[in-house]
């Protein structure tokens, strides 16, 4: 093993150095003095060190290149492959992410919700998918990623991560609420009452936050507590689907 490794407490060092001897094949020589420093502070070193070396074999040589030039790219692997392997399994699905997040001058900022309801946006511009679950689950990962390196690097206080955590909810939150909305109008039509001028008027809709989120101060493992609220009875004005004429509040149950 060499020198620079030597010294960290692996816990299986037959196979840190077989890993070792493969990134060295793999992984810029100027790469190495770094990586053990980086590996020195990991809470899991060897952990971290079986990840990279997946990642190594799951990257393409340009993509391992760039870790040279950006470096930081590096420091953001060892850091997420030393605390979550969740997580982990996001930067191996998708290798070029940590060298376009060592990439972003803006990484470190902190995103309100309207930074990340544009993000969004862009990225469901490109990175379409038939499902939005399953869109919203891979840009939610993304930014767990970049909110958690943030943390563990220090580049953020707790209560900074927790407010990103609260925008991130919010921004899921929405997006569903609008996507879901719209599926259900095309079927039933508009929410509809009249007001006290007897014009129809749609009715109105709202998710409100509880507990945590409702404080901004949500952390990783909280649960969302929600209460759905409608502003008037009446029914819908139908829409694609046989018989659908509802009442306001079915629709609304059936949103929520």
């Amino acid at each position: 093993m060499r020198r620079e490794f030597s010294a960290i407490a692996f816990e299986d060092g037959a196979r840190a150095e077989a890993n070792l001897a493969r990134l060295e094949q793999q992984l810029a020589p100027t790469l190495m003095v770094p990586l053990a420093s980086l590996l020195a502070h990991s809470p899991d070193p060897d952990g971290a060190l079986n990840f990279l070396e997946r990642y190594a074999q799951l990257a393409s040589p340009e993509q391992l290149g760039e870790l040279s030039l950006q470096p930081t790219a590096l420091t953001y692997l060892v850091a997420i492959f030393g605390y979550s392997g969740f997580l982990a399994e996001t930067f191996l699905s998708d290798p070029e992410l940590p060298v376009q997040f060592a990439r972003d001058r803006n990484f470190t900022k902190l995103k309100s919700k309207e930074d990340l309801m544009q993000d969004f946006a862009r990225f469901a511009t490109t990175s379409p998918d038939h499902w939005l679950s399953a869109q919203l689950a891979r840009w939610k990962r993304r930014h767990y990623l970049r909110i958690v390196l943030k943390d563990v690097l220090h580049v953020s206080t707790l209560g900074e991560t927790t407010l990103e955590l609260s925008a991130l909810a919010d921004v899921i939150l929405t997006n569903a609420l609008i996507f879901c909305d719209q599926e259900l109008e095309k079927r039933y039509g508009q929410p509809q009452y009249r007001d006290t001028q007897g014009r129809i008027v749609r009715s109105g809709f709202s998710i409100l936050s509880l507990g945590k989120l409702g404080g901004n101060e949500l952390n990783y493992s909280s649960d969302i507590d929600l209460m759905f609220l409608y502003s008037h009875d009446g029914e819908t004005a139908g829409g694609s689907e046989p018989e659908s004429v509802i009442s306001n509040k079915e629709y609304f149950v059936r949103l929520a």
